[in-house]
């Protein structure tokens, strides 16, 4: 595929994404589960799809390679939190498995991991600080699943926030696509835990954090599909 015809195929994923995600999010409000869970599923394989199609008839590089393997780890974990139990569990293992392709293929870019470290060390003591004080309760049968995970994405955002030190201005995109799923995860988490404040908050405000949680979620993976054709 060659490059003026790249942003088409992205024009067609957004124009296909953004209806899917709408009605992934009116149907779950509805309690439509069946219909919610398709719409988001087909928004995943948009995504998906829309990263494949990109790299299409390119020399696929390792990078490439390994954001699609991320996508489609993505796409199993919205899956399986929609199923009944084990599915938190699962859709955990497989998002963790995601942000793994998701480190590795940034590390093949940046060849740089001293400023990644640094940062991962005052990101995740500044987690660890907050979570101390939100008052968020994990069920103990949860909370390994969760500390791996929470070190997987923590270790993610490390390495793209410190990207455009040396991938600019390209480097950018990975930032703003960290910082939505960053942002995605902490919502779904007080909205699944909800701390003694959050309770208090009621079902409106609690509705509203789930829409801006998927709509940073979908727009981060769009991103990571997006950098995918960029290296």
């Amino acid at each position: 595929m060659t490059f003026h015809s790249i942003p088409t195929a992205f024009i067609i994923m957004y124009l296909l994404l953004v209806p899917c995600v709408f009605l992934h999010i009116y149907f779950k409000n509805k309690d439509r589960d069946m219909l919610s869970t398709v719409f988001k599923g087909l928004s995943a394989w948009v995504i998906f799809l829309g990263a494949l199609f990109a790299v299409q008839g390119t020399d696929m590089s390792i990078y490439s390679a390994l954001i699609i393997a991320g996508l489609s780890m993505g796409m199993a974990g919205d899956i399986a939190l929609c199923l009944p139990n084990p599915g938190f569990t699962s859709g955990t293992l497989f998002f963790g498995l995601g942000h793994v392709c998701y480190i590795i293929a940034m590390i093949f870019i940046t060849g740089n991991i001293l400023y990644p470290i640094l940062a991962f060390v005052l990101l995740y003591s500044v987690c660890l600080f907050l979570y101390r004080k939100s008052g968020v309760d994990t069920p103990k049968d949860l909370r390994i699943p969760l500390l791996g995970y929470s070190i997987l994405i923590s270790c993610m955002i490390s390495f793209a926030f410190t990207m455009p030190l040396t991938v600019f201005p390209k480097g950018l995109i990975l930032v703003y696509a960290g910082l939505l799923f960053v942002a995605s995860d902490i919502m779904l988490a007080y909205g699944i835990f909800p701390s003694d404040k959050a309770q208090q908050a009621g079902k409106k405000s609690e509705s509203k954090m789930g829409i801006i949680s998927l709509t940073c979620y979908f727009l981060a993976q769009s991103l990571f599909a997006v950098s995918a054709f960029m290296w």
